[in-house]
């Protein structure tokens, strides 16, 4: 008779067991993610502040102000300045060869 309690406290360990560890791999997927969406987002940002700085604009302030706005919000300020502020830049030798190209 006293089997039968120490059966089901057996399965009882096992299932607790099972259930911990799909919630430890879970988290640790989630976890995962978080990371690789914030370094994503960190190196989209960098990337931003760099082909920024390498631009030419048409008028003096507008490469500094550009730099402001990524920096100081961040990737909503990458995800603008490459909507609307990368479109006025213009590479170094790009403009040289475009003019090259026509002649």
């Amino acid at each position: 008779m006293q089997i039968l309690p120490l059966v089901l406290a057996q399965s009882a360990d096992e299932t607790g067991a099972k259930v911990g560890l799909a919630l430890g791999a879970f988290f640790i997927v989630v976890w995962i993610t978080i990371v690789a969406i914030f370094l994503a987002g960190f190196i989209f940002w960098i990337w931003t502040i760099i082909d920024c700085a390498r631009r030419e604009f048409p008028q003096e302030n507008d490469k500094l102000l550009w730099i402001l706005i990524i920096v100081l919000l961040g990737v909503l300020g990458s995800i603008i300045y490459v909507i609307v502020g990368r479109k006025k830049g213009t590479l170094p030798g790009k403009s040289n060869q475009a003019s090259a190209a026509k002649k």
